[in-house]
Parts: structure tokens; C-alpha cells; sequence
């Protein structure tokens, strides 16, 4: 879990949307849920500074929680993104300023957003962690670890029911790509269960930190664990694995504070000490290394 100020957020915020606009992005900024999440941290900014004022303060705690966790989500890859060459950078931004405020609004017209940033996300834990991650279409993401080329795949979760679909689709995909790729190619599966584990229109509560993470990272192990027949039918060949992500806003009891969550979950499909699997499980720690991030 990870706490961090209204201030340093809005900053952040600014400097990626500073980055949109220098990329000619500015209509899709001003049009975009990124505007309307900096006009709640700027109340909650003012309410903090003066509590007695007349700010006008979103109490709604989902709103609030997606505002702040997206907003973190987009300031944070800031260092990552000045890295990428504009004509790769520019539409995937365009991608991720368009959707609706609130995850449950989405639908298959309108998650592109929230898609692409699960692939920028994905990108910028692998750059943090040392490795060259490179974007494209399909696959979504390449890399190179332990002397192996990942292919990578990302799809996100509406519901648990719909998991074993996207594994199937992700794989097909893979195995497309796959398919007379030079020796050491290796498929990933990469899931954002995020939409999962907050199905509905709540934030997650909770009382203690340690605890609570303790119980979201086995909420998502369970997810793994009841997604492993399908992962068994897309490998283990020439995919390796698969790896479950949650980034999700929980606000604690008492005081109402709102910090991030982010837990990853692997799941192995390769021999056990094979030269796939250490590439597999290496991919996985980088991920699981820069979770914590400040």
C-alpha cells in the first residue's frame, strides 16, 4: 500500500498532462476524466488548507478513490514516458485520455482507455526494474530478460466469469506471434483483475495495512488459482506464464485515508528451474519490485 499527498499527486498529474498537450493532445486533455479528477484534488487540496471554507469537496469515496488512484497511476509514469519516442507515445495517450470517469461506466467501446494504461503501467514497473520494455500492437509489450525474448500480452477482466476467456484469447494471440519466432521467444499472459475486485460502485475498506494486504494479495491468488485450467490449455509451450495485477484504491476505516494497492500474482507454466521459467518468474519479480515505487 502506498500513501502519498494530495499536493505531490496533482504536481505529478499536471507534468504528464504538460506532456499531452506538447505532444498536440491538449483538445483530448481538456475533453478527458483527468480534467474533472484535478478539479476533486484541487477540493481536496483546498479542504485541507482551510476545513472551515466553502470548497466544494467530492464526498462520493468511489469517485474519490478512482480520481486519486488514476491520477497516481498516470503521474507515476511520467519519467518513464518522456523515454518513448512520440510516434509510439502519442497514440497510446490519445488511447488512455479518452474513456469515462468511473471503471463500472466502461463498456467494450469504451475500456480502450483503461487498457492502454494497463500497458503503459506495465511498461514503466518493467523500465523501472532495468529491463527495455518495447510497446507495440500485438503484442502489446516485448522484452528482453535472463537471455529470453518476451512477448506479452495484457487484457483486462470485467469479472472473474470472463477470465478464462481472455487467457484463451491471449494465448491464441501469442501462439499467432509465436508461430516461427527465432529460439528463446517466450509468450506472457499479463491480467488486470482490478475491474474484478471492484466490481460494483464500493472502495475497499480496510483496518490495518499489513493485514489488508495480506487478504487482497490472497484474493488475487485465488483468482490465479481458479483461472488455472484455462492457463493449463495455452501452455506450457511456448508460454511461460501468466501474471495477475490489482492496482486498486481502499480507503481505512476510522480516518477515511485512501492509499493505493498493488499486487502482483504469478502463475508458472513453464518446467520448474527451466531457463523459461527463471525468465518467466525474473519478468514477474520486476514487476512485483517497483510496486511500492515512491
Amino acid at each position: 500500500m502506498r500513501r502519498t499527498t494530495y499536493t505531490s499527486i496533482r504536481s505529478g498529474l499536471e507534468e504528464v498532462l504538460a506532456l499531452c498537450r506538447r505532444l498536440d493532445l491538449g483538445a483530448e486533455v481538456e475533453e478527458s476524466r483527468f480534467v474533472a479528477y484535478r478539479h476533486i484534488l484541487d477540493g481536496l487540496i483546498e479542504n485541507l488548507g482551510n476545513p472551515g471554507g466553502a470548497a466544494t469537496v467530492e464526498h462520493d469515496p468511489m469517485r474519490v478513490g478512482v480520481a486519486l488512484v488514476e491520477s497516481v497511476e498516470l503521474a507515476d509514469l511520467i519519467a518513464y514516458l518522456v523515454t518513448v519516442p512520440p510516434r509510439i507515445l502519442t497514440p497510446k495517450l490519445r488511447e488512455v485520455l479518452r474513456g469515462p470517469f468511473l471503471p463500472v461506466d466502461e463498456d467494450q467501446n469504451s475500456n480502450q482507455a483503461r487498457n492502454v494504461m494497463f500497458e503503459l503501467t506495465l511498461a514503466c514497473k518493467l523500465w523501472r526494474a532495468g529491463l527495455a520494455p518495447e510497446l507495440g500492437e500485438h503484442p502489446d509489450l516485448c522484452c528482453e530478460i535472463e537471455a529470453r525474448s518476451l512477448l506479452i500480452e495484457c487484457k483486462r477482466a470485467f469479472s472473474g466469469r470472463g477470465i478464462p476467456g481472455l487467457i484463451h484469447r491471449a494465448g491464441h494471440q501469442l501462439r499467432r506471434h509465436l508461430t516461427g519466432a527465432r529460439a528463446g521467444c517466450h509468450g506472457v499472459v499479463a491480467l488486470s483483475v482490478s475491474r474484478v475486485m471492484n466490481e460494483g460502485d464500493k472502495v475497499l475498506a480496510f483496518s490495518d495495512e499489513r493485514r489488508a494486504s495480506e487478504e487482497l494479495s490472497r484474493d488475487v491468488e485465488r483468482l490465479a488459482e481458479e483461472a488455472a485450467g484455462a492457463l493449463r490449455r495455452v501452455g506450457p509451450n511456448q508460454i511461460v506464464g501468466a501474471v495477475f495485477n490489482m492496482v486498486t484504491p481502499a480507503r481505512q476505516r476510522g480516518n477515511g485515508l485512501i492509499v493505493r494497492v498493488d499486487e502482483t500474482v504469478l502463475a508458472p507454466l513453464a518446467t520448474p528451474g527451466s531457463a523459461e521459467d527463471r525468465a518467466f518468474r525474473a519478468f514477474g519479480e520486476a514487476m512485483r519490485s517497483t510496486a511500492d515505487h515512491r
